[in-house]
């Protein structure tokens, strides 16, 4: 459960703050709902408190786990060189996967894996825009888990990917 105030990160959405709890009723039933701003854009989304663990809503992470994060995520990635393995189409799924996980290491993974396509070879258009929508998120993440600026933040995270 959350509560009103919470920085939460909503799956492919972005970073926002729980503004409000309230009751509404849908098919002539009660239910609370959290209503959610996200940061980025002037979208509230209101999301029912049952569907919070389904859609993978969590807290942002604090600072030491933004720490470990980005201090695993090249020994980790670098043990493996699968994405140059795997096609465009594969690529999108895979990531598609993680980002909808809305954990940390996936969203890590995402942009350590494109990152290293964008190296070694060349990104399509909707593999650029994933790119770009996933490290805006973790930067805004950064930015407020470590009350960084986002350059300061967009820093840390290419020292970190090495990009």
């Amino acid at each position: 459960m959350f509560n009103i105030g919470d920085k939460v990160v909503y799956p492919s959405q972005g970073i926002g703050v729980i503004s409000d709890i309230e009751k509404r009723e849908f098919k002539g039933e009660k239910q609370d709902y959290y209503k959610i701003k996200i940061f980025n854009n002037t979208m509230i989304l209101s999301l029912p408190v049952s569907r919070a663990y389904v859609s993978n809503l969590r807290l942002v992470s604090d600072s030491e786990a933004i720490d470990r994060g980005l201090e695993s995520i090249n020994n980790a990635m670098s043990e493996k060189n699968e994405y140059k393995e795997y096609t465009s189409k594969e690529r999108m799924a895979a990531n598609s996967e993680r980002v909808k996980s809305g954990s940390l290491r996936g969203t890590l993974e995402v942009i350590y894996d494109l990152t290293q396509v964008k190296i070694n070879s060349k990104l399509n258009a909707a593999e650029k825009q994933v790119l770009k929508n996933v490290k805006d998120s973790l930067i805004e993440e950064i930015s407020y888990a470590k009350e960084l600026s986002i350059e300061d933040s967009t820093n840390l995270l290419k020292k970190a990917i090495k990009y």
